[in-house]
């Protein structure tokens, strides 16, 4: 658990779930979840490796984008334009914080 964050989990299990507020902590480990550092998806060719095309990010509630995320994916793979390949191309870090990058741009949903 990174430092400082027991005490943000248990503020929150105070508001939410007081029983469990002082519970002792069993134990902890990093949750394997992929996301980018803006919060988009990512699906592009890379830049550095010819031929490789990375598909990624936003892996926990992406499930729901299942059904149109091989049409966007081939899109990218085959080079044919693709209304989303803008928005999901290959870029550079920011400063922002995916969670904060999220909150900036939901308007733009």
């Amino acid at each position: 658990m990174p430092a400082g964050e027991e005490g943000r989990y248990r503020t929150f299990l105070r508001a939410t779930f007081a029983s469990l507020a002082e519970a002792p902590l069993h134990s902890c480990r990093v949750c394997l979840y992929c996301d980018t550092f803006d919060g988009a998806f990512w699906i592009d060719h890379d830049p550095a490796y010819s031929g490789l095309i990375v598909a990624a990010g936003d892996s926990g509630p992406a499930f729901k984008f299942t059904p149109v995320m091989g049409e966007i994916i081939a899109g990218v793979v085959e080079q044919k334009p693709n209304a989303w390949a803008t928005r999901y191309r290959w870029r550079e870090k920011t400063s922002a914080h995916s969670v904060e990058a999220r909150a900036s741009r939901s308007a733009d949903f």
